[in-house]
């Protein structure tokens, strides 16, 4: 909460009012000590001297290792990458994946999110980079704040057909959990990849 100072103002009835040039000279001190002391708005000025290092070393502070798994997969689909990636930022090619949210909200360019379930946790999905054809990235901040999460696809041109490359990095902080949830994950991804590729596969070939 911002401090604010009260100044009282004090009638002295039996003491004569001092002459202006006193007046004048007081204002100075004043402006002269607000100059070098707090801003009226009780935050510190330039000229504030810093905390002590006994102040600093008071504060208290708390820091976790944890492991940081990085899996990372990829298929090859019979589909040129603008058919992959207008079906990757797509409603139905985010659930291939495990994004159920807002059907009506799209993740096509920077800072699009949206409040989705992704593998049960309830969070924000965030997209931070977008290279047409060619890159998606995305954070995944869970409700709890418990994790933190990062996604990616790269595609890249195989002839006519795309690789496309899904990683999904996250953090773990059960040291004893870390390689059985990594393999589930691993697990998880390659089943995606696969429904994801069924599903432009089956589009394209509708088409023809």
């Amino acid at each position: 909460m911002n401090r604010k100072r009260l100044f009282g103002i004090l009638a002295m009835v039996s003491i004569p009012l001092a002459p202006p040039a006193a007046a004048a000279d007081a204002g100075k001190a004043g402006s002269s000590t607000a100059q070098t002391g707090t801003a009226p708005s009780g935050t510190p000025s330039a000229n504030a001297p810093a905390p002590s290092p006994a102040a600093v070393a008071s504060a208290t502070t708390h820091s976790d290792k944890i492991a940081l798994s990085r899996p990372t997969a990829s298929i090859e689909i019979m589909a040129e990458p603008s058919k992959v990636w207008k079906r990757l930022i797509s409603n139905e090619g985010m659930n291939a994946f495990g994004v159920a949210g807002d059907k009506k909200r799209g993740l096509e360019k920077i800072g699009d999110n949206l409040h989705a379930t992704i593998a049960g946790d309830e969070g924000n999905v965030v997209v931070t980079h977008v290279a047409k054809d060619a890159e998606w990235r995305a954070a995944f901040e869970p409700d709890k704040g418990n994790y933190i999460c990062s996604v990616r696809f790269q595609l890249k041109p195989q002839g006519k057909n795309t690789l496309l490359t899904y990683a999904d990095w996250y953090s773990d902080e059960k040291a004893e959990m870390v390689d059985r949830n990594l393999k589930e994950t691993e697990k998880s991804m390659a089943e995606s990849l696969a429904r994801f590729k069924g599903l432009v596969e089956k589009a394209s070939a509708e088409k023809q």
